[in-house]
């Protein structure tokens, strides 16, 4: 689905650009398998994985952004437009001048539709009976698959530097190479990125585990709310901040944990409504008539299942106090600050109309 950046060749051994993990059915377990919160669902019939929700901000974004932006300009095009338009101009700005004045409230509007009503692309399946992979790419390539035995597995290293410091993440990484030369030809993601390697060896083990061994080899799986539990929301979006908000909903001591929370949750609070809504909206694609007949089953479900807690499920219910007040305040202070912010936008291009 995608090629790596750097990484033409698959190495035969492990170095510093990553890990090669042990092939599908290997008698070699280099680690304990663990799911790490990227299994949306299991039982006998399929795996399916939990949604990459930076694909999904990048619509809440086009949502709440290009709706802001359409609006904003949607308003300075009426203001603006007698007064300008009544000037005399040559032909190029009377060409070009309505051109922008129209077009950019357009333009904005489109993106804003276009991210809310592009097909969702759900996250990928791992059907046991065909032992192979499904996902949705997009609208040209539509619903692929990638035989399960026939992929490469390894930990990639990527190293990210940015003015505020340097970091590192880690990703599992399953690669179609040629036999002889070991060309990458394309590879997939199938879980979410991991500030450690063993976390992506402990979810291959996990995977091959749960395709070739027995259920009781699998520790029990924490399955965690998706975007059809509204209620939900605010539990998801606190899983943006792992690092810094545990399972329990409690913020990490200390003043530059709190800082980070409250700058990126008021920055980002109507983008994640956004994303949340776009998640339960936007139009399905159908799935192919083989995997949808792969993933029926009614007998028992004979994989563990982490039992919620209290508070997991009061979170999961929109009814725990301090997820519900933190929330309510980001929301408040994000209507304040892009409300003001439009309200300040507008009476510019107003007391600029008037001069």
């Amino acid at each position: 689905m995608s090629q790596l950046l750097g990484l033409r060749q698959l190495p035969d051994k492990s170095g510093d650009w990553g890990i090669l993990l042990p092939r599908q059915k290997e008698h070699i377990a280099a680690h304990v398998p663990a799911a790490h919160d990227a299994i949306g669902h299991i039982d006998p019939a399929a795996l399916q994985f939990v949604g990459n929700d930076f694909d999904d901000m990048t619509r809440g974004y086009g949502v709440a952004l290009g709706s802001f932006m359409a609006l904003f300009s949607a308003i300075s095009t009426l203001v603006l437009a007698p007064q300008l338009l009544s000037q005399d101009l040559a032909w190029v700005e009377f060409i070009v001048l309505p051109l922008l004045l129209v077009g950019t409230p357009i333009g904005f509007a489109t993106w804003a539709l276009r991210s809310a009503r592009a097909p969702f692309r759900e996250p990928f399946v791992l059907s046991r009976k065909l032992r192979r992979f499904y996902v949705w790419v997009d609208v040209r390539q539509g619903w692929r698959s990638w035989s399960y035995d026939g992929l490469i597995p390894f930990t990639q290293v990527n190293r990210l530097v940015t003015t505020a410091g340097a970091s590192t993440i880690y990703a599992l990484r399953l690669a179609v190479i040629d036999p002889e030369t070991r060309e990458i030809k394309e590879t997939i993601t199938p879980g979410p990125l991991s500030r450690t390697p063993e976390s992506c060896g402990q979810l291959w083990e996990f995977i091959r585990r749960y395709m070739d061994g027995l259920p009781n080899e699998l520790p029990p799986v924490r399955l965690l709310p998706g975007p059809a539990e509204r209620a939900a929301d605010l539990a998801r979006f606190d899983r943006r901040f792992m690092a810094i908000v545990s399972p329990q909903h409690q913020i990490a001591p200390g003043i530059l944990p709190k800082l980070f929370f409250w700058f990126w949750a008021v920055a980002e609070y109507w983008q994640m409504r956004a994303m949340a809504w776009v998640q339960r909206t936007a139009p399905r694609p159908e799935r192919p008539a083989e995997l949808n007949a792969a993933l029926l089953w009614d007998g028992p479900n004979p994989y563990r299942v982490l039992e919620s807690t209290d508070e997991e499920l009061l979170a999961r219910t929109g009814r725990l106090p301090r997820l519900r007040v933190r929330w309510q305040v980001a929301g408040i202070l994000a209507s304040l600050l892009y409300g003001s912010v439009f309200v300040a936008m507008t009476l510019g291009i107003v007391s600029t109309a008037w001069r």
